[in-house]
């Protein structure tokens, strides 16, 4: 589907072969959330105020990323509903508590990094601050879900102000979610964290969501989850900074890009020296089989 939505662009632009060939890459390159490209190296910055583009990669990137459990709840209630066993109101409430955190979680950070996104970057002229009004919503959101782990990009990362950059690393870190071709910690795993952090605070001594008990330990797996990954991050952003120097900022999120499989990056990967690339490999092999396997392997 999404190799058809995309050669009505690619096939006028590069011929039918050609155009047919694009089509199919970049749409397999979206849903698996790759980030690769044969468009240069500007990704998608040619079509940056491009809706359809736009849109269709934004599908793409979500499908890929919700996670294949998610894909196939939605369907198996859809097909209920469809058939009138279920009405819509039953067919939602029957879902699985891991899709609906999922779908809450997810929406959440593309909207939200989308709005702070937007508000940061309202008057850069580097990013977004040439654009119209539309054109700047489209833009936020495309960065706010190529950050969770996809790699396109439809403008320059070097440009982003600091504070952006920072919210851009959360995104990343937190990344897609479970059993999907996202990388990062994985969006149920951060939702555990803040709901467990939730009861914590309110004095409950079990963690309930949707009338349900979320065993204690899957809070202890992502808690686990999270350290690992916050150590590894934290020991290859150092590394690299005594082998490249230069902007922390910079290699922070170079690293956070690599072990999260995001494949964005402020102009530092081009100019990485042998070492730093070995260490930005070695993130994201560990980032791609995960920090819990890694944890066991070492």
């Amino acid at each position: 589907a999404g190799a058809i939505c995309y050669s009505f662009v690619f096939i006028p632009e590069y011929g039918p072969v050609r155009g047919i060939w694009y089509s199919i890459f970049h749409a397999v390159s979206a849903f698996c959330n790759a980030g690769l490209d044969l468009l240069g190296d500007d990704s998608l910055v040619r079509y940056q105020v491009n809706p359809w583009m736009n849109f269709v990669t934004i599908f793409l990137i979500v499908s890929g990323g919700i996670g294949f459990i998610v894909w196939w709840d939605l369907l198996d209630n859809f097909k209920k509903v469809f058939h009138k066993d279920l009405s819509l109101k039953h067919g939602i409430q029957k879902l699985h508590v891991h899709s609906k955190i999922t779908i809450i979680t997810t929406l959440s950070l593309i909207f939200g990094g989308a709005l702070m996104i937007l508000l940061l970057e309202f008057n850069n002229t580097g990013t977004i601050g040439n654009f119209n009004f539309f054109q700047k919503i489209m833009a936020s959101i495309f960065q706010s879900v190529t950050l969770r782990t996809a790699g396109f990009m439809t403008f320059s990362q070097s440009a982003l102000r600091s504070c952006t950059v920072i919210i851009c690393l959360f995104l990343m870190f937190i990344g897609g979610s479970s059993i999907s071709t996202a990388g990062g910690i994985k969006t149920s795993t951060i939702a555990v964290l803040v709901l467990s952090t939730r009861a914590t605070i309110k004095g409950n001594d079990h963690l309930v969501v949707f009338r349900k008990t979320i065993p204690h330990k899957t809070v202890t797996k992502a808690l686990a989850v999270s350290m690992v990954s916050v150590l590894v991050l934290i020991s290859a952003t150092f590394l690299l900074q005594i082998v490249e120097g230069g902007s922390l900022l910079n290699v922070a999120f170079e690293t956070t890009s690599a072990i999260a499989t995001v494949g964005l990056s402020r102009d530092l990967t081009s100019t990485l020296h042998f070492a730093g690339k070995l260490i930005i490999i070695l993130c994201m092999y560990l980032g791609r089989i995960g920090p819990i396997s890694m944890a066991i392997f070492f």
